[in-house]
């Protein structure tokens, strides 16, 4: 660790990256609170505008008995894009961000299917 970023730096960097946005976890109450507790350790602070579950998100939209970061990959195929070696935060963040563009996609999906339903029921 002697030649690694010290962790208030690395704290700093994301909060400044994460300023007033949203903020996309696949475990928010889990990986935000991680979050805030290392900003409150340096006196950092960690205000985004919003933060986004992509596991609540999947859960809402998928029946079934997984909603791990794993199982969503899965469901998605998106583990033909990333190859995971190793548990990591860099790899999870990735996945994270296809999984999110996933059910973005998926949600317009839904509302467009609505709306052509509704149209032709007028």
């Amino acid at each position: 660790l002697a030649n690694k970023t010290p962790t208030k730096e690395v704290v700093e960097r994301l909060t400044r990256f994460v300023g007033s946005s949203l903020l996309v976890c696949h475990n928010v109450s889990f990986d935000f609170r991680m979050l805030q507790q290392e900003a409150r350790r340096y006196n950092v602070p960690l205000h985004p505008a919003a933060t986004f579950c992509t596991m609540q998100y999947f859960r809402k939209m998928q029946v079934g008995p997984r909603y791990s970061l794993d199982a969503a990959c899965e469901f998605y195929q998106l583990d033909k894009e990333f190859t995971r070696l190793v548990h990591g935060a860099l790899i999870d963040a990735d996945i994270t961000a296809a999984l999110y563009l996933k059910l973005l996609e998926r949600r317009r999906a839904m509302h467009k299917r609505k709306a052509t339903e509704h149209e032709a029921t007028l």
